[in-house]
């Protein structure tokens, strides 16, 4: 009989054990409710098992502690990376497009107008090519020009420049997330091999591996001994139990000295190779994206556009005459080639020092009130130029197709928050913490406790009464 006592004071023991865990866990759920990241945690209780009596008969043993579990949809899980991934390529991109307010037509006083204002210009020098002041303003119109050009190019390049370095402060945190996962690997590799389950080195892991997703579009891969390795799109694995790679940037003199992504791999101790733009995802494959298609393109041919215009308006110039008879010099100054000719366009420093030099005239002997070359000049802004159409429909093209990158890059930025955002509130039904649920869960453990003390208190006045009763009591 005191032994069955003693047994009860037991299971009750071990029913506490189960309460207090319940009460902890739920505690620290409650703690954790708006910690990012954090995953739910339940209590397992398991049953003992049970004494045999005899036919037809057998006792229970109370409950004992089965583990502390983490509240997971595998399936979800497995999705949201992929989804976070397109999600910020292409919101980085679709930002850094927009960014772009150069080529915003609505603005005002852009490069359409700059043009249009110096094709006027020359108009009305045309009906008085011998007025000076008109000239002048030929002058400054085509200084206003060669202002808009550069403005256009220089904050397109600036855009570009500024995306170089966010891509560097990416790069920063892509190395040390994935060396944080390497770690993570080993340490809940040790706590399983005591045989507990690290619910709270699990959830770190996890967020750092969604960050991971984020930032290059890696995929995690599981293997069997509860690592996990983080993939690129191309297979070069940025984690790999517990080792990573390292990236680095370089200046590319072929990309206008913008950067490229090096990758030092397992094993190697210096950069062992470059990491091409349609080897990534995430928020740097969105600015690679941005930077050296969208912008890249754009730039290349708003520089084309400005050697095409100046290269054509110079030489009908050179072919008439000045009110000095000389024959007419260049209106601006190019590059050499159309590489950079937007931002270093400029009005030619001897038609600044000479209005003379606007070649009006068809010949010397006409000055100075023949206007027909200075017409022939104010034609080439029907002249195609390099891509097929004209000034006005070059320019035109350029800002269609720009815009046309951004709206798509902000459709798509639009629906993958959709699908992100689904897949999140899915995962915070699944995964998130309930403060009614806890404190329904504390309460519970609450009348669980108030019911096992209770049963204590009694085990022990029987057990007292047995120990009371006289040796040899039957």
């Amino acid at each position: 009989m005191a032994a069955d006592l003693i047994s009860l004071l037991g299971q009750a023991s071990n029913s506490l054990g189960v309460i207090r865990a319940t009460t902890a866990t739920a505690g620290h759920n409650v703690e954790n409710a708006n910690t990012p990241g954090y995953s739910r945690q339940r209590v397992e209780p398991e049953t003992q098992g049970a004494t045999y009596l005899g036919p037809g008969a057998y006792l229970g043993r109370g409950a004992m502690l089965g583990g502390i579990t983490q509240s997971r949809d595998v399936f979800l899980e497995r999705q949201i990376p992929a989804a976070l991934s397109s999600q910020a390529q292409h919101s980085a991109e679709s930002t850094a497009l927009d960014s772009i307010g150069a080529l915003n037509t609505d603005a005002g006083a852009g490069l359409g107008d700059a043009i249009s204002g110096f094709y006027s210009s020359l108009r009305e020098l045309a009906q008085n090519p011998g007025d000076r002041s008109l000239r002048t303003g030929v002058i400054g119109s085509a200084k206003q020009l060669a202002s808009a050009f550069a403005t256009v190019g220089n904050s397109i390049e600036a855009a570009r420049t500024g995306i170089d370095t966010k891509f560097a402060s990416n790069v920063d945190e892509v190395n040390s997330t994935a060396a944080k996962i390497a770690t993570l690997n080993v340490d809940i590799a040790m706590a399983r091999a005591r045989g507990a389950e690290p619910n709270d080195l699990l959830d770190q892991r996890l967020k750092a591996r969604d960050r991971l997703a984020v930032l290059t579009g890696a995929s995690p891969v599981p293997d069997d001994k509860g690592n996990i390795s983080m993939v690129l799109p191309n297979g070069i694995a940025l984690v790999s139990g517990a080792k990573s790679v390292r990236l680095s940037t370089i200046a590319d003199p072929a990309n206008d000295g913008h950067l490229s992504l090096q990758i030092t791999r397992i094993g190697a101790s210096t950069p062992d190779g470059f990491v091409g733009l349609n080897n990534l995802g995430g928020e740097i494959r969105g600015l690679m994206d941005a930077r050296d298609v969208g912008l890249k393109q754009t730039l290349t041919a708003i520089d084309t556009m400005a050697f095409d215009m100046g290269t054509a308006v110079n030489a009908q110039n050179r072919a008439g005459f000045g009110l000095d008879g000389a024959p007419g010099g260049d209106i601006f100054t190019l590059s050499v080639t159309a590489a950079g000719a937007s931002r270093t366009i400029v009005v030619d420093a001897g038609l600044l020092a000479n209005s003379s030099r606007i070649g009006a005239a068809s010949s010397a002997a006409t000055l100075p009130g023949d206007a027909s070359n200075l017409n022939a000049v104010i034609a080439t802004d029907r002249l195609p130029l390099s891509g097929g159409g004209d000034v006005s429909a070059t320019l035109a093209a350029i800002i269609g197709s720009f815009g046309t990158a951004a709206r798509s890059a902000k459709a798509m930025a639009e629906q993958d928050k959709g699908i992100a955002d689904h897949l999140s509130a899915l995962r915070e039904s699944a995964s998130g913490v309930s403060i009614d649920e806890e404190m329904i869960s504390m309460t519970q453990a609450q009348r669980a406790f108030e019911a096992v003390t209770k049963m204590i208190g009694v085990t022990d006045s029987l057990l007292g009464t047995l120990l009371a009763l006289p040796v040899g009591t039957p």
